[in-house]
């Protein structure tokens, strides 16, 4: 018979002061709060969003825009819009005349990216632009008034095995 006494000894000593322990659990702490007022501000801002969204799509209707696709890359901290295609063309260096929207006069293609990026993007998919990052492609089309997300979250996977 096998003697599995030692099985599941767990290691008790803990070399940390008084002090550093007191230090780790208030550092906890500070993560925990901070956690739980992340979360408050993605709730509220998907909150939001659908009215958002109305705003940005009735603008759009408003400069005779049927659609646009826009396809994006980030990673590395670094985000950005990779090509924004419009349908009709003809409206890519037009003005926005904006309703309900605080920042000075946007060429339809600026007006698009600024949403998907600040607005889309940073409330579903925030950190898309960092690390390893996310690829993809937001559409919408005047018809449905949906912003269709295809996309690809580049997430490292390592592995190693001996055979």
């Amino acid at each position: 018979m096998t003697d599995n006494k030692g099985a599941f000894k767990f290691e008790t000593s803990d070399n940390r002061t008084p002090q550093q322990k007191q230090d780790d659990i208030v550092k906890k702490m500070e993560e925990d709060v901070w956690n739980i007022e992340f979360e408050k501000d993605i709730a509220v801002a998907k909150a939001k969003y659908p009215n958002k969204k109305l705003i940005f799509t009735n603008n759009l209707r408003g400069t005779g825009l049927r659609s646009f696709v826009c396809e994006y890359s980030g990673s590395g901290d670094e985000g950005m819009v990779d090509e924004i295609t419009l349908e009709p063309e003809s409206l890519k260096d037009e003005l926005m005349p904006l309703s309900g929207y605080p920042s000075p006069p946007l060429k339809i293609t600026e007006y698009i990216e600024e949403f998907l990026c600040e607005t889309l993007l940073e409330t579903f998919h925030g950190g898309w632009e960092i690390n390893d990052g996310q690829h993809g492609s937001l559409s919408w089309d005047y018809k449905t008034n949906e912003i269709e997300h295809k996309f690809t979250q580049l997430v490292p996977h390592e592995e190693a095995e001996i055979l």
